[in-house]
């Protein structure tokens, strides 16, 4: 009875996190959507920016629920490539709206490419960006390297997290890295130990490669997925 109760309640849990997952990539969807649609009237570069963050907000809970749920869409292939499909259009539409927010300096008032009633739609025409970086070089701009990073970031997370939902691959990268990195290590430390008779040196160096290795299974393990977020 009780097993029963806990197999109803772990499918209750799973399910309102699947509703959740769904309402969340949706959710950054529509809202970038409905900036798009407003670059073509008005819409400010202070709002473009929120609108940006709140699909960026969307975005990580999506990531982090898929996390949780990666046992469950490992079964579900179809379930798992329809939010694949969904993650990478939402992943698409970030990276293409951050790149106006690289002027959007208004802490350093000084080196601001824009005020926040700018509209926002300027910053998506090639002859305007070149005039602005004309005036105000990048070095200047801490905006850029926060947008760089935050990109970067987005492509790293949603990579890492699409080889992670399809188990072959997963499982094919993971014993491919732990592989070759093992038989590169070990012929390195063969060469080394050739013809060097200190053991303590030999068994440093084993230590160091199992403390690398214990790293990196944490590193790749589900704990460390959810852990981050």
């Amino acid at each position: 009875m009780i097993q029963l109760e806990q197999v109803e309640t772990a499918l209750i849990v799973r399910q309102a996190i699947l509703s959740m997952c769904d309402i969340q990539i949706l959710t950054g969807i529509g809202i970038l959507l409905s900036g798009y649609i407003g670059l073509s009237c008005y819409i400010s570069a202070y709002h473009w920016q929120l609108a940006v963050y709140l699909a960026w907000f969307s975005n990580i809970t999506h990531v982090a629920c898929l996390t949780v749920l990666r046992g469950y869409l490992h079964l579900h292939a179809w379930e798992r490539n329809i939010r694949m499909v969904c993650m990478a259009t939402l992943c698409v539409a970030l990276i293409i709206s951050m790149a106006p927010t690289a002027y959007f300096a208004w802490a350093d008032s000084n080196f601001s490419a824009t005020m926040p009633s700018t509209n926002a739609r300027c910053f998506f025409h090639p002859a305007t960006q070149k005039a602005i970086s004309e005036e105000i070089p990048y070095e200047s701009e801490t905006a850029l390297e926060m947008t760089v990073v935050s990109i970067l970031l987005l492509f790293f997370n949603f990579a890492s997290r699409s080889i992670k939902l399809v188990k072959p691959w997963a499982d094919g990268l993971r014993n491919k890295v732990r592989q070759n990195t093992r038989r590169w290590y070990m012929r390195w430390l063969a060469r080394r130990s050739n013809g060097s008779g200190d053991e303590s040196i030999h068994g440093e160096r084993i230590a160091i490669y199992l403390t690398a290795k214990l790293y990196t299974d944490l590193l790749t393990s589900e704990f460390s997925d959810v852990g981050s977020h």
